[in-house]
């Protein structure tokens, strides 16, 4: 039978690092990993923001679709989906929700804009 052993402080953080990046993928940004009192949480710092109304490299044409359309009034999320031609259904919102979740369309009470930097 075979024995359990503790393992080391290096061999936690070694093998939790791999987790992270078998989680997050290989890339370009760093991964950080905190673990206190048992509890463990990954952070995957975000690449700098581009200025408003730029499209970082790497996004979806649906969604450069999106951040291309803001202009410099605030819209409904309707009338923004007809600008970046799209449908305005649950993808559309789902989509707009991760962008405003990134930083890329700010949503205040009159509608979607580019976020103020």
């Amino acid at each position: 039978m075979a024995r359990s052993r503790r393992m080391s402080d290096d061999e936690i953080r070694r093998m939790l690092l791999d987790l992270a990046r078998r989680l997050f993928g290989p890339g370009p940004d760093p991964v950080t990993v905190f673990a206190v009192r048992g509890e463990v949480e990954l952070v995957q710092q975000q690449q700098p923001a581009t200025p408003p109304g730029q499209v970082p490299e790497g996004m979806s044409a649906y969604d450069a679709a999106i951040v291309r359309a803001l202009g410099d009034r605030a819209m409904t999320s309707e009338r923004l989906a007809r600008a970046a031609g799209h449908r305005h259904n649950s993808y559309f919102r789902t989509r707009l929700a991760a962008l405003v979740e990134s930083g890329h369309v700010r949503h205040t009470r009159r509608g979607y804009g580019l976020p103020d930097r």
